[in-house]
């Protein structure tokens, strides 16, 4: 069983990655953090007839770790009512590798993935946009999206006060740990 942390966060440490984090607790996975890494944005070329064209960054370096993994937690604090730029823009590049990367669509079907989400602002009400923009990410790509974990935080450490976040995310932590002793 393979698992993949995608931490979308623009700050090392913070609120976002201390629950993603708890949420894995124990558990044997690969971290990417995406502030870490040169992604360009999406030149849309789905319509050109020369179509996308090759990339001067990181992203295909990046893809193979996404499309091995079985479970995948994507995380992003909640900025400005939608998720990061850096996870934006890994997802948005997916549209190229739909036309460009042999079998996409076949490796991501039933991939199984987590939302993490803090924000600071009633997330519980105001990241539900951001969960409904993976709801309908899911529907296209048939993803199995598991869930969401939403927890309040805005000053370092702040998540850490947040007690049903913290006990939701070491819920499905039981649940992902029995899931990986069985295989």
């Amino acid at each position: 069983m393979k698992f993949l942390y995608l931490d979308g966060s623009a700050r090392e440490d913070g609120n976002t990655a201390t629950l993603a984090r708890q949420l894995l607790h124990n558990l044997d996975y690969s971290e990417i953090a995406l502030r870490n890494h040169h992604i360009e944005l999406i030149v849309d070329k789905r319509h050109d007839s020369e179509g996308f064209t090759s990339r001067q960054d990181e992203y295909d370096a990046l893809l193979p770790a996404f499309l091995e993994a079985d479970y995948v937690v994507f995380s992003s604090p909640v900025y400005w009512y939608g998720i990061s730029a850096q996870l934006k823009v890994f997802i948005d590049r997916w549209s190229e590798s739909l036309r460009i990367v042999p079998g996409f669509q076949e490796q991501v079907k039933q991939k199984k993935i987590f939302l993490v989400l803090v924000g600071g602002d009633d997330p519980q009400r105001k990241a539900q946009p951001i969960v409904q923009q993976f709801e309908y990410i899911a529907e296209f790509l048939e993803l199995d999206l598991q869930g969401q974990l939403i927890g309040t935080g805005n000053k370092p450490g702040d998540i850490l006060h947040d007690q049903i976040a913290l006990e939701q995310a070491r819920q499905i932590n039981e649940q992902l740990t029995h899931i990986e002793e069985r295989v």
